[in-house]
């Protein structure tokens, strides 16, 4: 089984004013997705990772730390993740799309990736 760990282009998430957003991050490795409280709900093992109305994964823990496992490959970094993704997205669709603009349309526990900024 091949897996791999991407540290690329770490990003992480930020405190919206309007919503009860936290993220601790792992300055060893950059800012990952280790804890994440929405409205004290922490986001957890098994939480559902959405693009729109499409289900991806759920998020996974390897050593008590979060990640998404996406093509057998591990991400610690919800932009790495993406970036992974939404290259499969535009191969997929043969169309010219943004990252940035089509970024927002990700989601874990239904927290859209708005409400999911850089600390």
């Amino acid at each position: 089984e091949l897996v791999e760990e991407t540290d690329k282009n770490p990003d992480a998430v930020e405190v919206d004013d309007d919503s009860n957003v936290t993220l601790n991050t792992n300055k060893g490795k950059g800012k990952n997705i280790l804890k994440c409280l929405y409205n004290d709900k922490k986001i957890k093992e098994g939480d559902e990772i959405k693009y729109g109305k499409d289900h991806i994964c759920f998020l996974t823990l390897i050593n008590s730390i979060p990640c998404i496992m996406y093509n057998e490959i591990v991400h610690y970094s919800i932009d790495a993740f993406l970036q992974e993704y939404l290259k499969d997205i535009l191969d997929r669709d043969l169309a010219i799309n943004s990252y940035c603009s089509e970024r927002c349309l990700f989601s874990i526990r239904g927290i859209k990736y708005n409400d999911l900024k850089d600390m």
